[in-house]
Formats: C-alpha cells, structure tokens, sequence
C-alpha cells in the first residue's frame, strides 16, 4: 500500500465519520513539513470546515499535523520539528518544537489529537493516527467550535470506532502488518 493507490476501505472511513457526525472528516498523511489531505468528505452544513484533496496544512497548528508526527520516529520528528517555521495562523498557535513535541505526549496518553483555535480561529479538529506499517496517515473531524465544542466525546467516538472497523477489514482483506 506504501505509495500507492489509497485503498477504498480508506475512503469509506472518511465518507463514514463525516456521515456520522455531519462535520467534515479527511485522510492526511505526511508531505514535508504539512500534513496533505488524500480525501475529504465536507459537512453539508453551510457554516463547516472547508477543505478539499491536495490542500496542505501545518504540522504544527493543526490535529492532523500532529497526529502524524506522533507516528514518526522521535529522532526524526524532533530533527522535522527543528524545520518548522513557527507561524501563529490563529490565536492558540503551538509556536516552539517543545510545545508541540509536549502537546504530542499528552495526545498521545489521551489517544487522541485535538487542535481548537490553532489553525483556524472557531475551528475543532479531532485526528488520530491510523496504525498502518508502511504510510504514516491519520483521520480526521473538524467543524465550528459553536457547533462540536459540546460533542468532542462523540467525534472521538466516531473516529475511534471507524478507525478500529476499518483496520480490522484491511487487515483481513489483505494481510497488512499492523503497528
């Protein structure tokens, strides 16, 4: 799967979570110092996160950024970290490799990845990384605070429950290691 196609298994994850929560959810992976969207299936709510595939967003300020960095060797997520230019694109900005490497740590005790007013001023991100061998990816939901601040247990619910169907399906269907 390394490099390859993505899988539509992968897919029907995204188009599932953003079902279940109505929010806007997409598959990222790793592309430099961003994350990039592989797939994206927006909420069809007119206030929503809007995105779309191909778009890049930071490492840094973003849960999908971080969920991804979370699933990269510490050596090598520290030596990438060092590269960042540290922009505040909104007002709770992770802005030094210390903050970010620290808010990785507690994310990844809590199992799951939150950004809210980092990337986007009044937008919440929920990521987790998805546990595949050979892509570092990760699953996300977002929307406007006014609307998910009050449903982040349900948005990590979704993600969480989707992504535990998910891996289990491709791993039978293909044999594919698990981390």
């Amino acid at each position: 799967m390394a490099d390859g196609p993505i899988p539509d298994r992968l897919r029907e994850m995204v188009a599932h979570v953003a079902q279940v929560t109505g929010e806007t959810a997409a598959l990222a992976a790793l592309s430099g110092q961003n994350a990039i969207f592989l797939e994206v299936v927006e909420s069809r709510s007119p206030i929503r996160y809007f995105t779309h595939v191909g778009e890049r967003v930071p490492l840094h300020a973003t849960s999908s950024g971080r969920a991804i960095l979370s699933i990269i060797p510490p050596k090598e997520r520290a030596s990438l970290l060092r590269k960042v230019d540290y922009v505040r694109f909104a007002p709770d900005s992770l802005m030094s490799p210390e903050e970010v490497e620290a808010d990785i740590q507690k994310s990844i005790k809590r199992g799951w990845f939150l950004n809210v007013n980092g990337f986007v001023p009044d937008l919440l991100g929920v990521a987790m990384p998805l546990p595949l061998a050979d892509r570092q990816l990760c699953l996300l939901v977002a929307g406007p605070v006014f609307r998910v601040g009050d449903r982040l247990d349900e948005m990590v619910s979704a993600l969480r429950s989707e992504i535990d169907r998910g891996m289990a399906d491709i791993r039978a269907a293909s044999g594919e290691e698990l981390k």
